[in-house]
């Protein structure tokens, strides 16, 4: 019963976060050059919560933007941000005399490379958003400053908590954005990414029930980029496998697997494998952890807390992503076997093999 109040706890200070927030506020959106890396003061004058921009950003109808927030409906658009960064952190929560970590992430994005966009960029909509929630932020600018906004700016915006185990779409548009709903599902007007946060962690936290944080995005040359958070270093649990899924089912280049092991001694709090020459398509990201002692009594490292004591898990935990649309203008095709076409941040670290038996039994386990 204790496990299910805190559950509810933690769900509901994760959902509060937009209940308390008032409709505008002063900006917690940090502004820096994007060359010298300068924070810039009092560039964003006001910030909106989930309850003044979800209006909008399910309807794209102008009018459903804050009063002090109005663009005409005249004004064109203007480009999207030129790139976006998404990194996962956890973040402290603390209940009664307990701290607790839950899952959040720090969003960056630099401004659009046409300068006149820039000029007449007046802020940006921050959406992160899953099947059965949309949350979002809405930044306003001070367009008396045009001189400073025309210049190569980068952004940054903490979202303290998300809602753990759950994967996340996260969009950021330029304002003014497209005029409707059918143009904003277009890639050329948001940058995104894919991200799937981790579980809670409170002390004691058995190592069986951690599954890792994930940032998933595609890349121009027609790739997916993935980054797999590293587990806490008394877990121990540092082996993964990462299968890329086609939606189309292509009886040839259905999957992609390949087993990503972070290097001893490493201090980064990330993996990175990356998947290349996709073809136009949706993709989704399956990743699950690896217990190389599942089998051995006592050297295990997938285990749960039992009454007489612990209790080995036949299998670790596993993330999915949502679909993530690769789209290739121009790509010169190519004969090289996909199993050559697997490429990581760390060879010598990463092994390549290839899934492409009993695809529908596959196709059913999965989804």
């Amino acid at each position: 019963m204790a496990v299910s109040i805190l559950g509810y706890v933690l769900l509901l200070s994760t959902l509060c976060v937009d209940c308390a927030f008032p409709a505008s506020d002063l900006c917690n959106l940090k502004v820096y050059e994007e060359q010298s890396g300068e924070l810039i003061q009092d560039v964003c004058v006001e910030e909106y919560g989930s309850k003044e921009c979800r209006p909008f950003s399910k309807t794209f109808n102008r009018s459903n933007l804050p009063e002090s927030f109005s663009i005409p409906d005249g004004e064109d658009s203007v480009q999207k941000p030129k790139s976006l960064e998404v990194v996962m952190k956890m973040n402290p929560f603390v209940h009664g005399r307990t701290i607790y970590h839950i899952p959040g992430a720090s969003v960056n994005w630099s401004s659009s490379d046409d300068r006149l966009s820039r000029e007449n960029t007046k802020g940006y909509l921050l959406i992160w958003e899953h099947s059965a929630n949309l949350m979002c932020r809405l930044f306003k600018l001070d367009s008396n400053i045009t001189d400073l906004l025309s210049e190569e700016l980068r952004f940054h915006y903490n979202i303290q908590h998300l809602e753990p185990r759950k994967s996340f779409l996260v969009k950021v548009y330029s304002i003014p954005p497209p005029k409707s709903l059918e143009e904003s599902q277009k890639m050329s007007t948001f940058a995104s990414f894919q991200i799937s946060a981790g579980p809670t962690i409170r002390p004691n936290t058995d190592p069986g029930l951690w599954t890792p944080p994930v940032t998933a995005r595609p890349i121009e040359g027609g790739a997916i980029e993935v980054k797999i958070g590293h587990s806490p270093s008394d877990f121990n649990l540092t082996q993964f496998k990462v299968t890329l899924v086609k939606r189309s089912f292509d009886q040839y280049k259905a999957f992609e697997t390949t087993f990503y092991t972070e290097p001893p001694g490493s201090l980064k709090p990330e993996g990175l494998v990356s998947f290349t020459n996709l073809d136009n398509d949706e993709y989704k990201i399956v990743i699950r952890v690896i217990d190389p002692f599942r089998k051995e009594a006592g050297k295990c490292l997938c285990w749960i807390k039992v009454a007489n004591g612990k209790h080995c898990l036949n299998s670790c935990g596993s993330v999915r992503t949502d679909w993530i649309k690769v789209s290739v203008d121009v790509r010169e095709e190519t004969d090289q076997p996909i199993s050559e076409r697997i490429t990581n941040s760390s060879p010598s670290e990463f092994n390549a093999c290839i899934v492409i038996t009993a695809l529908l039994t596959l196709q059913n386990k999965m989804f």
